[in-house]
């Protein structure tokens, strides 16, 4: 059995963006995640895998004013947190994480749905999928294809894109590592959505890491509103994490 400590599922966690953008560690358990080519908060953010001193947040300022970017920090809404937390000082709260785990599984498959892993051929197809699932749009495909044909060459990684109808229809990725299979930029295209995209993927992580003996882990904004979906799934919510953002 896993042991589902809260540092486990943050290493998992960092280790996975660390593939999208630069790590920085300014103290033994706090990181700054700094974005060359995304400016949205996600890719530029603060963390904890474990509670620091008091100075941690201070490094963690430092590191933003470097980038030339707006402080954002994600920490979790744990006990053992709270001094942390005293020490953000002219922040407020502008959204939610909650980090997820895989307890009762429950699919519903949808026949039309096929699952494939990703290689080096059809990472295009995978990038373009994502792109509409999370922006709308494609522009940023020149830097995203750029890292995940990195990923895709890489260990411990396993892409998965789901057509519908022969159609890319949605992503998502599994990142296994401490005993975690992490399922990250887990989305369906607009068009697709209510067709059971999403449920099929998550279906196929699953099966994937049984075989491994591992537990599945996701994180899902709270203003995506797809908390309810994952519950569905059975997944359930291990705790909750706060995005701050600087404001004086």
């Amino acid at each position: 059995m896993v042991d589902l400590r809260d540092d486990k599922f943050e290493l998992n966690e960092v280790n996975w963006w660390s593939n999208w953008a630069n790590v920085e560690w300014s103290t033994k358990n706090s990181y700054v995640i700094l974005s060359d080519e995304f400016d949205e908060p996600f890719f530029n953010r603060g963390g904890f895998v474990t509670p620091e001193d008091a100075g941690a947040v201070g490094r963690m300022e430092a590191a933003f004013r470097r980038k030339g970017r707006e402080p954002y920090i994600l920490l979790q809404k744990l006990r053992k947190y709270s001094e942390v937390e005293k020490t953000l000082d002219g922040y407020e709260v502008v959204d939610s994480m909650s980090v997820m785990e895989l307890r009762t599984p429950s699919f519903k498959r949808n026949s039309e749905v096929r699952v494939e892993v990703i290689d080096d051929d059809k990472v295009h197809d995978w990038c373009e999928a994502y792109l509409f699932a999370f922006y709308g749009d494609n522009k940023l495909m020149t830097p995203v294809e750029r890292i995940v044909r990195r990923i895709v060459r890489g260990k411990g990684v396993t892409l998965l894109l789901a057509r519908y109808r022969g159609s890319a229809a949605g992503t998502t990725a599994l990142f296994s590592k401490g005993g975690l299979s992490g399922a990250y930029c887990v989305g369906t295209r607009p068009e697709f959505r209510n067709h059971g995209i999403a449920t099929i993927l998550l279906e196929s992580v699953y099966s994937d890491s049984k075989g491994e003996g591992n537990k599945v882990v996701l994180q899902t904004m709270i203003s995506d509103q797809a908390e309810d979906l994952y519950r569905k799934l059975g997944f359930g919510r291990v705790y909750l994490k706060q995005l701050f953002r600087k404001t004086s």
